[in-house]
């Protein structure tokens, strides 16, 4: 019973690393935005950030990078806020053809 557990999981491992990717992983739909949100004046990521464009929405990570997919193309606001810093609004123009864009944001602490 081992060795059939055992053959058939080294199958798996076989089958997948000749696929090149682990099965069921989608493929992004739409364009994607990926950037980093960061403190203007120490520079530092900020953790906990919010950040909305159309109806698609995100949270930035510890190190203050964030990623969202499903952008279409077009004119799109995006608003990005946390605790503790000025509300940041930019206009962002998705291009015909784009499939990423990065995008970087500086907060300005509240004094």
């Amino acid at each position: 019973m081992r060795r059939t557990i055992f053959r058939f999981i080294v199958a798996v491992a076989m089958s997948l690393s000749a696929c090149g990717q682990a099965p069921n992983t989608p493929e992004p739909q739409g364009v994607v935005l990926e950037g980093l949100v960061t403190d203007k004046i120490m520079g530092g990521g900020i953790d906990g950030a919010s950040i909305a464009i159309s109806s698609l929405t995100t949270t930035s990570n510890a190190d203050g990078t964030y990623r969202i997919e499903g952008l279409v193309e077009g004119v799109h606001e995006l608003i990005i806020q946390a605790d503790g810093y000025r509300l940041s609004r930019e206009m962002l123009d998705v291009g015909k053809g784009e499939q990423s864009l990065e995008h970087n944001t500086q907060l300005v602490a509240y004094e």
